[in-house]
C-alpha cells in the first residue's frame, strides 16, 4: 500500500464522515421514533390514570360525607336511645331494706304488701307492678346487709306518690325500715 497523501487522507475523511453522520442520524430517527412512540404511551396511561384518580377522589369525598352522616345519624340515634332507656326506668323505684330471707316468688306480694300499707286509699289497679326482682348481684355473706329490690310500678304518679309518702316515713317490714329511690 502506497501511503496517502493529505487529499486522499481529507476525501476519505469526509466519506467517512459522511457515513458516520447518516449512520448516527438513522440511529438517532429510530430512536426517536421509539421515543416518540414511548412518550405516546406513558401520555395515554397518564391520562387514564389521572381520570381514573379523579374519580376516585370523587367517590372518596361522597363516602366521606356519607360516613358523616352515618356518623351524625348513629349520634341521634344513640340519644334517642338514652332517651328511651331513661324514660322506661322513671317508673322504677328501688327499695332498700327488704330482708334477703324472703323468696324470690315471694317478693312481689310482700312489695305489694308495702305499698298498699303506704298509699292506704290506692286502688289494685293503681297499684299495678309490672316486674319486681332483687338487684343483679350476688347476696352478701352477712344476711343483714340485703340487696336492693328493683320495682317497676306501671303507673308513673303512684311511683311519685310513693316516693314522697315514703321520703316522708318510711315504713318498716319485718321490724326494718323501707326506703325507696328513684333508678
Amino acid at each position: 500500500m502506497a501511503p496517502l497523501n493529505m487529499g486522499e487522507l481529507r476525501r476519505l475523511f469526509k466519506e467517512t464522515s459522511a457515513d458516520i453522520k447518516a449512520h448516527t442520524a438513522a440511529e438517532l430517527e429510530k430512536q426517536m421514533v421509539g421515543l416518540k412512540d414511548d412518550i405516546e404511551v406513558l401520555t395515554s396511561r397518564t391520562d387514564q390514570a389521572e381520570t381514573h384518580v379523579s374519580g376516585l377522589t370523587q367517590q372518596t369525598r361522597a363516602q366521606a360525607q356519607n360516613i358523616c352522616a352515618m356518623q351524625a345519624r348513629v349520634l341521634q340515634l344513640e340519644d334517642g336511645l338514652e332517651d328511651l332507656n331513661n324514660r322506661s326506668h322513671r317508673h322504677n323505684l328501688r327499695i332498700r331494706g327488704l330482708p334477703e330471707t324472703i323468696a324470690p316468688d315471694a317478693i312481689l306480694p310482700n312489695i305489694k304488701d308495702i305499698f298498699q300499707y303506704v298509699l292506704l286509699e290506692a286502688s289494685d289497679q293503681e297499684l299495678t307492678i309490672e316486674r319486681a326482682h332483687q338487684a343483679l348481684r350476688p347476696p352478701t355473706p352477712n344476711p343483714n346487709v340485703p340487696r336492693d329490690v328493683m320495682v317497676k310500678i306501671l303507673l308513673f304518679p303512684t311511683k311519685e306518690k310513693l316516693m314522697m309518702t315514703m321520703q316522708d316515713q318510711p315504713p318498716t317490714f319485718q321490724g326494718q325500715p323501707q326506703h325507696a329511690s328513684s333508678t
